[in-house]
């Protein structure tokens, strides 16, 4: 359609939302946001100063963890503009960046402008779901749980988008909800049940409620469906460190960098597993991979630092051990 139209900015806005928010179903999810880019590029050159041009900038930077960049695409139109979708993307910008009054009030204006849902994501269901959780993070639980039923009561789940169930199940998780949270996220599985990111929430839940066998389930079915997504692998090897269970945690530590060999996270993960196996030389190799990727990483350098001293590389050792407190010279281990 945007070949066929190329200057029809509907067509330009929903395709450029669709490969930002469902990159992951994408074999290579860096190849899907670098499209969006483009698109973006394209769309500013047509209109340079174009709100949803600018709020899908935004969505943009929140989905390469660029929060802060964020906040600086929509200030400058934070105090005058009318748009929802820009003031929904601000207020996720401030919430990332631990700015939860503002996150707060920006969720407050967008849902007096009468948000319109045909792109997603900025729908009055997702909005009161996103300021709930902010609420919670201040410690206003009683606004919270109210905006969480004003979530609930916006419209009726049959007519749920994808973002409005994930907002909805992440603002029960936030609030500490894990019991309800997981029946809404059975729901939310029911009504898609292809999608990864709703079999991870069900897990976070679970693990949340203790339920750890379950959980692990639940985050190899998330794998399945989206191998790009970080999160689950990352779950899912937290209870395998939690149980001990070495073995596993190395084979899934394996898949996740065949599918991710340009972040640190997988490499700092089968790092620590092979120091636990003793696998010495093993661990030096991954994780000065991922010191290398991420040299600000302090839990990479510490791992490192360890390895290090298992294998009598004291200088080395006191190295790491002296730059990751340079970095967090609050980290107590």
């Amino acid at each position: 359609a945007h070949r066929g139209r190329p200057n029809d900015l509907r067509i330009l806005e929903t395709l450029c939302c669709c490969q930002i928010d469902f990159r992951f179903l994408d074999n290579n999810p860096s190849r899907a946001l670098a499209r969006a880019r483009a698109l973006i590029d394209y769309w500013f050159a047509e209109r340079t100063n174009d709100t949803r041009a600018i709020a899908a900038l935004a969505r943009w930077q929140l989905a390469c963890d660029q929060a802060e960049a964020a906040v600086e695409t929509c200030a400058d139109l934070s105090e005058t503009t009318e748009s929802p979708l820009l003031l929904y993307q601000l207020g996720l910008a401030y919430r990332e960046t631990g700015q939860h009054q503002r996150a707060v009030d920006a969720f407050s204006r967008a849902s007096q402008l009468k948000p319109d849902a045909s792109i997603g994501g900025q729908s009055m269901v997702a909005i009161f779901a996103a300021r709930a959780a902010s609420l919670f993070a201040m410690g206003q639980t009683e606004l919270a749980q109210r905006d969480l039923t004003q979530a609930l009561q916006a419209s009726t789940p049959q007519t749920w988008t994808f973002f409005d169930w994930y907002s909805v199940v992440a603002a029960q998780r936030a609030l500490g909800n894990s019991q309800q949270g997981l029946l809404w996220c059975q729901r939310f599985i029911e009504t898609v049940p292809q999608c990864g990111q709703s079999w991870y929430l069900h897990g976070a839940m679970l693990i949340d409620l203790g339920r750890q066998h379950e959980a692990q389930t639940d985050f190899i079915k998330a794998i399945q469906l989206n191998a790009s997504d970080h999160k689950p692998y990352a779950a899912l090897l937290r209870t395998y460190l939690s149980s001990g269970d070495i073995a596993n945690a190395l084979n899934w530590a394996d898949r996740w960098t065949s599918v991710a060999a340009e972040s640190n996270d997988p490499y700092r993960w089968r790092g620590l597993f092979h120091y636990l196996a003793k696998n010495y030389e093993a661990a030096l190799r991954d994780l000065n991979t991922a010191v290398r990727l991420e040299p600000q990483d302090t839990r990479a350098l510490y791992h490192r630092a360890r390895t290090h001293l298992a294998l009598k590389l004291y200088q080395d050792a006191a190295q790491d051990f002296d730059q990751s407190l340079q970095l967090n010279p609050s980290d107590t281990e």
